[in-house]
């Protein structure tokens, strides 16, 4: 099997494995959601019921008893949606308001909602949270001129929102196929500003697509070669939009899962230790809040030229099981000690190269007296541990 997306159900929960030379990249879960909490991207209109000026912050009504936490509007913030009266840069109690749910309540954390609206495409995304038009870094100059170009020329529309071409956009079959992606986008923009002033509050004002396909939608294609599911509902919606070497696997007399062992390879991403291809290991533990990465030589001799060489190799594999698993927050690393600078020098630049591929945000932040390396990252979405 080469570079491959994989949709399959395991214990009754739907699945998406983004496999890289045969090891998990980033796997998707699909949640426990409860039936109170809207799925991430819903738009809805919600009631304010208190503001906590202390956190700049307010809990909003649903329509059910969980309440969701938003931040409040910046100062000159504009693009606020309200019901019950104009936006005047601040909110009150009882402001009836239209909103996005963009997290899930992750343990004691309540779900948590966004003034702003943002519609996802599978080449654009659709912000009102400023203007202009932002193309992704990883799409190369001359491929982001020509959109931009492309944009700039077509683009009249005076609405307040910006426009963010995705990776994804540098694989479409040609350009305008990127354009009328955003157009969809913008005529559910319009149509959602026609339309709030008239819904009662707690209406639903939009919908998003199922999990599984945003998980796939942020999978640029050149990380895969095909698409391969055995559940037929999941085939026929990925059919019926623009994806490549979408493929169905009948095959009854042996499961999808173990033909490529995909559960054995879920469970090794719960283990503490993982092994190296030099004979090193990694150990991994996560607490709540930080999580501790050890790297060790094994049986190997603790020679510079070996030490360097296995803390190259461990890079590669801490960030495919910080992606793996979803690891976020506060991270500490401790690579086997090296004497010499300029190795240390090239080691983080490995680092920062690992990072670029990341599709949450991370960032190196330094080494500390002890040596430690500190990295950061954010979290979107429950870490594999605690969905599990």
């Amino acid at each position: 099997m080469g570079n491959a997306i994989i949709i399959t159900k395991l214990q009754d929960r739907l699945h998406v494995f983004h496999m890289l030379e045969n090891q998990i990249d980033r796997l998707f879960v699909e949640p426990l959601t409860s039936s109170e909490v809207y799925p991430n991207g819903t738009i809805v209109i919600g009631k304010i019921q208190k503001i906590v000026a202390g956190i700049h912050g307010a809990f909003l009504s649903l329509g059910s008893k969980t309440e969701y936490f938003m931040p409040l509007p910046k100062a000159g913030e504009h693009n606020v949606w309200l019901l019950n009266r104009a936006f005047d840069g601040s909110l009150k109690c009882g402001d009836e308001i239209v909103v996005q749910v963009i997290k899930q309540p992750i343990k004691s954390k309540q779900p948590m909602v966004d003034y702003h609206i943002s519609l996802e495409g599978l080449y654009c995304v659709l912000d009102n949270s400023g203007k202009g038009i932002q193309v992704s870094s990883k799409l190369s100059v001359k491929k982001a001129n020509e959109l931009k170009s492309l944009f700039l020329t077509e683009h009249t529309d005076e609405e307040c929102y910006k426009i963010v071409i995705r990776t994804n956009a540098g694989f479409a079959e040609d350009n305008q196929k990127v354009y009328e992606d955003y157009l969809v986008l913008a005529e559910c923009y319009r149509h959602l500003r026609s339309i709030y002033n008239s819904r009662i509050c707690y209406s639903v004002l939009y919908q998003p697509d199922a999990a599984y396909l945003k998980a796939v939608k942020d999978i640029p294609r050149n990380q895969y070669e095909e698409i391969i599911t055995d559940i037929q509902e999941v085939y026929e919606a990925l059919g019926s939009k623009e994806y490549i070497g979408v493929r169905l696997y009948e095959d009854a007399s042996y499961p999808l899962c173990k033909l490529y062992s995909l559960e054995t390879k879920q469970q090794e991403l719960l283990h503490p230790k993982v092994w190296l291809k030099s004979g090193g290991f990694l150990v991994i533990e996560q607490g709540e809040t930080l999580t501790a990465i050890d790297v060790n030589s094994g049986k190997n001799d603790k020679k510079a030229d070996i030490c360097y060489a296995t803390n190259l190799e461990a890079v590669h594999e801490i960030f495919r099981q910080i992606r793996a698993r979803n690891i976020s927050g506060m991270i500490l690393i401790d690579f086997i000690n090296m004497k010499d600078a300029s190795s240390l020098d090239s080691l983080i630049q490995r680092v920062r190269e690992e990072i670029k591929k990341d599709y949450v945000r991370c960032q190196y932040i330094d080494m500390t007296g002890l040596g430690l390396m500190e990295i950061t990252r954010e979290k979107k979405l429950p870490s594999l541990r605690e969905l599990l």
